[in-house]
């Protein structure tokens, strides 16, 4: 009998609808379904709508229009890239990289091991624009750097662009990233510690 309700559409095999759930919420660049407030008696899901970056829900919503793109990805990539996004590598999945990577959706990092691609923060407020002066990869570094702790010194981003630019040309960025308004500064000279916007 069930098997003939299943065919009508009336119902589905037991979690089948978790891999669409889960998908649909990282597509929708909101959090991903909590069953965190369920116990042994009774199963309690959650759906939060609110939408905590806008540069990730665009991000995601490009992939999402460009059908060669997202006919290729599954699940667990659609996992991997909202792991990544919130900097959580133990939950990432390992088999899910070396496609995103092909793809261009996501880059490696020393610090993270991989962050979303450059296209991620083209969707950021002014990075489109400065990107027109500086190298988009430059600004990913900077951001990267920053957001390890929240906030950086000057030798931090001298040490992260070591063999890429001279520490006059690291200067010179991070000077022209904070009168673009995308970084601040607190303090001066050695004390100085950069945010992002």
């Amino acid at each position: 009998m069930a098997e003939v309700i299943e065919k009508t559409g009336l119902i589905e095999r037991s979690g089948q609808g978790v891999d669409i759930m889960f998908s649909n919420c990282v597509k929708e660049g909101k959090p991903l379904p909590d069953y965190s407030y369920s116990d042994d008696y009774q199963v309690d899901l959650r759906f939060y709508g609110e939408i905590p970056d806008d540069a990730f829900y665009l991000f995601v919503q490009d992939i999402c229009h460009q059908p060669e793109l997202e006919s290729k990805l599954n699940t667990f990539d659609w996992l991997t890239l909202h792991y990544i996004w919130k900097g959580n590598t133990e939950a990432v999945y390992k088999e899910s990289c070396p496609k995103l990577l092909e793809m261009g959706l996501i880059a490696e990092d020393p610090y993270f091991g991989y962050v979303l691609s450059s296209r991620y923060l083209l969707y950021k407020p002014h990075v489109r624009t400065i990107a027109q002066q500086y190298d988009i990869s430059h600004i990913q570094i900077v951001y990267n750097v920053i957001r390890r702790s929240g906030e950086s010194s000057m030798n931090d981003f001298v040490a992260a662009f070591d063999g890429i630019l001279t520490q006059k040309q690291v200067r010179n960025l991070i000077e022209g990233l904070r009168k673009a308004q995308l970084i601040t500064n607190q303090g001066k000279a050695r004390a100085a510690r950069y945010h992002w916007l």
